[in-house]
């Protein structure tokens, strides 16, 4: 059996220098008020949620797509945090031009899947005489697992908040570059093997989730799971979906590598004792207020037999 998982890791910054003329906010003397030790606990409690990943499942994944990181030193930090040395995991990241310098990353099990090519895909928003705006880079990885060349897309599509029309445009921006390198991935091959993961800012019953899926010809286990009563975050009161993996008709199939089910992981120790009533996610922030928790996301993952 084989796991496939995504963790949207909450404004996991490292640790900036505190400047008096441009302070940024994860510094010491910043807003957020982040040093040493608040990132040391954010290390610690990302390590253990992973290894609880791996322990509730029996199963380590094999690979971990990973938003809101900021650097593959953060990367290297968790892969090396005492609960997961023995796991082998390695790490992809590249720096996107997204201004708040956050990005998508994946770890994977380096004993199990093999690393054959690796490339970001610039998401541009807007151009302007000669500015641009990013969003985050899509991360393409394509890899071996046994006999079985996989490929993955790790995602963190434009948020809600503010400016809905024009977030809305930079989703649908998001969803056709990866719908283009699927299309040319098939043009090689008709019978590759595609995964899709991400925060997709959307719910997967969603107009724009929907057609994706369909025009990527892709399945979204998620739609069945998804109800106003459950999710992986809590947005405006309301629980959403917005974590999701998807993934080729061919995995429904396949000999070596064969979809079995979805889930949201949605363990005590990644609630806290302070949400036990609403059992929402344990964040590290609220606002400005540090709450000391994971992340504001619940991860997400899939089996594969």
């Amino acid at each position: 059996m084989y796991q496939v998982a995504f963790y949207n890791l909450e404004n996991f910054f490292e640790i900036h220098p505190y400047s008096n003329t441009s302070p940024h906010e994860f510094s010491p003397n910043g807003k957020m008020k982040w040093g040493e030790y608040r990132f040391e606990k954010k290390v610690e409690k990302v390590g253990k949620a992973i290894k609880l990943l791996e322990e509730k499942t029996k199963i380590q994944p094999l690979f971990i797509g990973l938003a809101e990181i900021e650097s593959k030193a953060i990367l290297d930090r968790i892969t090396s945090f005492r609960l997961l040395e023995d796991s082998n995991y390695k790490s992809i990241h590249f720096n996107s031009k997204y201004e708040r310098g956050l990005d998508v990353a994946l770890l994977y099990n380096a004993n199990l899947f093999e690393i054959l090519a690796s490339e970001p895909i610039e998401v541009l928003l807007k151009k302007t005489g000669s500015k641009k705006v990013y969003s985050r880079d899509i991360l393409y990885v394509k890899g071996k697992v046994a006999e079985e060349i996989l490929h993955v897309f790790v995602n963190h599509w434009p948020s809600k908040r503010k400016g809905s029309a024009k977030k809305e445009a930079g989703r649908v921006e998001a969803s056709f570059l990866v719908q283009t390198k699927i299309e040319a991935i098939r043009a090689e091959n008709p019978d590759a093997k595609i995964i899709v993961l991400g925060d997709f800012n959307i719910n997967p019953n969603t107009e724009l989730m929907r057609d994706f899926a369909l025009f990527s010809n892709l399945i979204n286990p998620m739609t069945s799971i998804y109800n106003e009563n459950t999710g992986t975050l809590k947005f405006q009161g309301r629980w959403h979906l917005f974590d999701q993996i998807l993934f080729s008709d061919n995995l429904l199939k396949s000999k070596s590598f064969k979809f079995q089910s979805a889930h949201i992981f949605t363990d005590p120790y990644l609630i806290g004792t302070r949400n036990e009533k609403t059992k929402e996610p344990n964040r590290t922030y609220f606002g400005k207020n540090y709450i000391g928790g994971i992340s504001d996301h619940f991860p997400v993952y899939a089996l594969f037999e």
